[in-house]
């Protein structure tokens, strides 16, 4: 399709007191608005349909045209109306041939030409309204003010040369445009009018690509168009990862409460000799509100932790452990809706090392790999992408707790410590929708997260004891996420969205409570809880413990 230089050109707009009254055997028709194709400002192209011709038969039903083999050369204009009208007609005053127009809501798309497909014509049924009969079209029909309507014109016949130049006229106001008026009805405008600044880049590859801007023809308004753009990012907005994150921290519960329960720290009892298997079922809810535009979600996980452990001396004790954690994410947007399940396994050594009877330093280093099955609704364009990825992560930490024995019973520990986290997703391709699949790159996110913690345990009896605790800490690299990805639409043009910005400060608090049977069994129960602005994540836990 040849296209002039600037696409928002605006052609011709005029207003005609005279009614056609020559060779017309109806009522004058009034026109108030006209245009006129030529060479110089033609906007055309070809058309591969399956029909032998387009007849007013075939134009009865528009949106039932497919393509096929017969060629049809065409010329397209864009009209926007001034007001709404149930009576809007559109008709063609001068032709050297035999043509037919068809009216489409939004923008005409030559690969899909029955999609937005509202009414066609191939002559008006009367003597004609151009001054030779049998040749000129017209079509009414209702439209909205303010609304992009695409006219095209082509041929009865296939392989036929439209003979331009072509006159077009309206019985209502309105402005023609020659190319997609972005003013009006372009993705890029409704999002800037509506700051949807996450969309913006999205936006403008999608105004840029007229194959994906095609697909967006039959939206109306500029809410519709905003909320479209915003179905089509990336998943999650990389939401996935600050789910990864709550899991690994669930995870780091875990462990960190094994660490404290092998400890004198804990119990106040001295470390032990014998090796120990235990195994810990856990769940963890995590609720993100909108921050900036970006819509929130809820991440549900539920994982076991298995571990053994020993004290290799009087002063060292170190153990393994391995996690799994399934996680099920979902947007909160209504307008964007998305969601995916993560699977994420984790191999975890930790350790403890008394430097004195009441100070204690514990480490903990772990590698995983998370499994990513998402999916992203469009229900603008009526299909879903799908997305299957692995990614990887790594976590350091390390922490140093002094006991204060307050009475015979109560104890306080206040501690330190100083956790990293590497999170990488390789980069993947989207199935299942088309032109608005998304290929994105592969990604990486880190937190250094500074702390510090005071603990309270209280000893109920010999063989119970509960525990609280709360803390605050601060992430010095506070990273936010973003995503580069390109549509299957537009391979060549790529855009970045940015993802949640997350506040660098969280506190986080929790329960337990650990009882120790007669046969030397532990089992206990464990609650705990992170905030951050517009975020909370909830995670519980039942654990045993058997010496062997």
């Amino acid at each position: 399709m040849r296209r002039p230089a600037s696409p928002f050109l605006y052609l011709k707009k005029c207003a005609l007191a005279t009614a056609m009254t020559s060779l017309l055997l109806q009522p004058a028709l009034s026109q108030a608005a006209a245009f006129s194709i030529s060479n110089a400002n033609a906007s055309t192209g070809v058309i591969n349909l399956s029909t032998s011709n387009l007849g007013n038969m075939v134009l009865g039903n528009p949106s039932a045209l497919t393509s096929g083999a017969n060629a049809y050369n065409y010329a397209v204009v864009y009209f926007v109306p001034n007001a709404s009208n149930a009576a809007f007609a559109f008709g063609q005053n001068a032709t050297p041939v035999d043509t037919v127009m068809i009216i489409y809501s939004g923008f005409f798309n030559p690969n899909t030409p029955g999609q937005g497909a509202l009414a066609g014509n191939d002559d008006s049924g009367t003597a004609d309204v151009c001054g030779i009969s049998g040749l000129c079209p017209l079509v009414t029909l209702s439209v909205s003010g303010g609304q992009v309507y695409s006219v095209v014109i082509s041929t009865f016949s296939p392989a036929t040369s439209l003979g331009l130049p072509l006159s077009f006229f309206t019985n209502g106001d309105g402005v023609f445009y020659s190319a997609p008026p972005a003013a009006t009805g372009g993705v890029f405008d409704s999002a800037t009018q509506l700051h949807n600044s996450p969309a913006l880049g999205a936006a403008r590859v999608i105004d840029a690509s007229p194959e994906l801007l095609a697909l967006f023809n039959t939206l109306s308004t500029a809410q519709q168009r905003s909320n479209a753009a915003t179905q089509t990012l990336p998943l999650l907005l990389g939401a996935t990862t600050n789910a990864i994150s709550n899991s690994l921290s669930a995870i780091n519960d875990v462990i960190q409460a094994r660490q404290n329960s092998i400890s004198g720290l804990s119990s106040g009892d001295p470390l032990l000799g014998s090796e120990h298997f235990w195994m810990k079922g856990f769940g963890s809810w995590a609720d993100q509100n909108a921050r900036n535009g970006i819509a929130g979600f809820d991440a549900d996980s539920k994982g076991l932790a298995l571990g053994v452990d020993a004290a290799v001396s009087e002063a060292l004790t170190l153990g393994l452990a391995f996690a799994y954690a399934e996680t099920n994410i979902n947007s909160d947007s209504h307008a964007a809706p998305q969601d995916a399940q993560i699977d994420t396994f984790q191999l975890i050594g930790y350790g403890s090392y008394a430097l004195s009877p009441e100070t204690e330093l514990n480490f903990q280093l772990d590698v995983g790999q998370n499994r990513t099955e998402g999916t992203r609704h469009m229900p603008f364009a009526g299909t879903a992408a799908e997305s299957d990825y692995d990614g990887y992560s790594a976590h350091a930490g390390i922490g140093i707790g002094h006991r204060l024995r307050l009475s015979e019973q109560l104890t306080f520990v206040p501690s330190v410590r100083a956790d990293y986290t590497w999170i990488g997703d390789d980069s993947y391709q989207e199935k299942g929708a088309g032109l608005l699949n998304l290929d994105v790159d592969s990604r990486n996110t880190e937190e250094l997260v500074l702390g510090i913690d005071g603990k309270l345990d209280y000893a109920l009896t010999e063989t119970t004891l509960i525990s609280a605790n709360l803390g605050a800490g601060y992430d010095v690299i506070n990273e936010g996420s973003s995503m580069t990805s390109a549509y299957a639409g537009a391979p060549g043009a790529t855009f970045n969205a940015m993802g949640l910005d997350m506040e660098p400060w969280l506190a986080r608090a929790g329960l337990g409570l650990t009882h120790t049977l007669d046969g030397g069994t532990e089992v206990s129960l464990r609650y705990d809880a992170e905030a951050r602005s517009d975020f909370t994540n909830q995670s519980a836990s039942i654990k045993a413990r058997w010496a062997f």
